[in-house]
């Protein structure tokens, strides 16, 4: 998410450092975003009761390390200064330990919302992020894939020979800030949506986050709804939760607030949802990449010295540097790479989308966004693109057990009609496997189970792992989507 400079403010963020809105919007846009109700009546849900307990312990671990000193703190304007700058001091000895591994650098607070005259360099700027990767042309042919953007206020107003001199080297999405907090909306973001469509680009979308608590992460979650509906864009438009903010690290569950924003989302018809984040984030525990799916994350980490080496691959994308420079197109740009085609899907292939259902512990999977957007209105949790299958492959039976109410996927038609044969309802082809065997899409049984979601499908090794260590026995590649 670019930004001009890297700054961190001290101090808790008041009420009187954030920005109406309307202050925002200028003539670089045009569309009435309509009024936001910030006190309108909606259930906040941060997921089911056993994903926020087992959430706790990763909150209990975090406030037991050496790098948060005592409990995680709320944000309250009732606080002293003591207890503010202490507490600030805190998180600023966090955040310097979180961003300075060896040989990477990472995104740092990079929000509008910010009166720049109380700004002052974090560090003494030793996180500057104009020190690393510095310039890099897109020409260079000795770098990762060059996949999608991301762009926002900072990069004005892009037009659609900006996006299409893009085109020509390879780049085939944009994501692009709608908003900030509950009070920003990028002034530039109607141009740059209708041009990067104009340019044929897939145009997903951010939001800067701010929340501390669950209820909060809902709020936000409804700012960024309703100026993504203003803007038009659809229900199937991948939506972003930007979670970088240094002043919130530390503060609240991260995960579960998370969870909270992303099924706020869906609630507001928008159930493609990832995470943004940098990579210690999550090895810091603040952020639990288990939880939240390793599908649904697109990590930041900045190496010193880029090359063809990908890193990362159990992420949905990766943001690899924040200098990338086009010819004849005006200022730097982060690039990422797109391991599963999350944000630079192609007409060739269709998305995967994956539900759990928090009562049977069943996963479900279809490319049907009417059947996906059904399954979600009647309870079951959405978890987005579980990953991508190409329109033409071998065929992957689905059937359905009448007796425990569970689907089973198969590239096997020897299993799917044995299956049938003792009771099984076959559903015909759900989907594809890609001939070219791309990304694998791992088969799990729990022998455990005793109804539905006996059987787990994921292109997460790690999370094909993690669920062997638990009891669950490996079964293999079951077929392969593609990128």
């Amino acid at each position: 998410m670019a930004f001009a400079s890297l700054t961190f403010s001290i101090g808790v963020h008041a009420e009187e450092n954030k920005q109406d809105s309307t202050s925002n919007t200028d003539t670089a846009s045009s569309t009435e975003i309509t009024t936001y109700n910030s006190t309108q009546s909606s259930e906040c849900y941060p997921g089911n009761e056993d994903t926020q307990s087992a959430n706790q312990t990763t909150q209990d671990s975090a406030e037991s390390t050496d790098t948060v000193s005592g409990s995680i703190q709320q944000s309250s304007t009732e606080e002293s200064s003591t207890t503010e700058d202490s507490s600030d001091n805190e998180r600023m000895a966090m955040v310097n330990k979180l961003y300075s591994s060896a040989g990477l650098s990472f995104p740092l607070g990079r929000s509008d919302i910010e009166n720049n005259s109380t700004q002052k360099t974090f560090f003494g700027g030793m996180f500057s992020r104009a020190s690393v990767n510095t310039g890099i042309s897109v020409e260079n042919t000795e770098t990762l894939s060059k996949g999608f953007v991301d762009v926002s206020s900072h990069n004005g107003a892009l037009t659609v020979a900006d996006y299409k001199k893009m085109q020509e080297y390879g780049i085939t999405g944009v994501v692009i800030k709608l908003t900030v907090y509950t009070t920003y909306i990028n002034p530039y973001a109607k141009t740059q949506i209708e041009n990067a469509k104009a340019a044929g680009l897939k145009v997903s979308a951010y939001h800067y986050s701010w929340f501390t608590t669950s209820e909060d992460a809902c709020t936000e979650a409804r700012f960024f709804a309703n100026a993504a509906k203003s803007f038009g864009l659809d229900s199937n438009t991948v939506m972003v939760n930007d979670f970088e903010e240094p002043k919130v690290l530390g503060k609240g569950n991260h995960t579960v607030d998370s969870l909270a924003f992303a099924n706020e989302l869906a609630k507001q018809g928008y159930a493609n949802v990832a995470h943004y984040a940098s990579y210690s984030i999550f090895t810091s525990g603040l952020l639990n990449a288990d939880t939240l799916g390793y599908s649904n994350i697109w990590v930041a980490a900045y190496p010193s010295e880029v090359s063809k080496e990908n890193f990362y691959t159990d992420f949905t994308a990766w943001q690899w540097s924040s200098q990338l420079v086009f010819p004849n197109v005006s200022g730097t740009f982060d690039i990422s790479v797109d391991y599963q085609g999350r944000f630079t899907i192609s007409a060739g292939s269709n998305a995967i989308y994956r539900a759990y259902n928090p009562n049977s512990g069943e996963h479900f999977y279809t490319k049907n966004t009417y059947e996906y957007d059904n399954v979600i209105s009647v309870g079951w949790q959405p978890e987005n693109v579980a990953w991508l299958s190409p329109q033409i492959g071998a065929s992957i039976y689905r059937l359905y057990n009448p007796n425990s109410g569970e689907h089973f996927y198969t590239l096997s038609l020897a299993e799917n009609n044995y299956l049938s044969d003792i009771g099984w309802r076959e559903e015909g082809v759900a989907f594809y496997s890609s001939s070219n065997k791309e990304v694998p899409v791992y088969r799990l049984y729990n022998p455990n189970a005793k109804g539905p979601g006996a059987h787990h499908y994921t292109t997460s090794a790690g999370e094909r792992d993690v669920l062997v260590k638990l009891g669950w026995r490996s079964e293999g590649i079951a077929f392969y989507g593609t990128k």
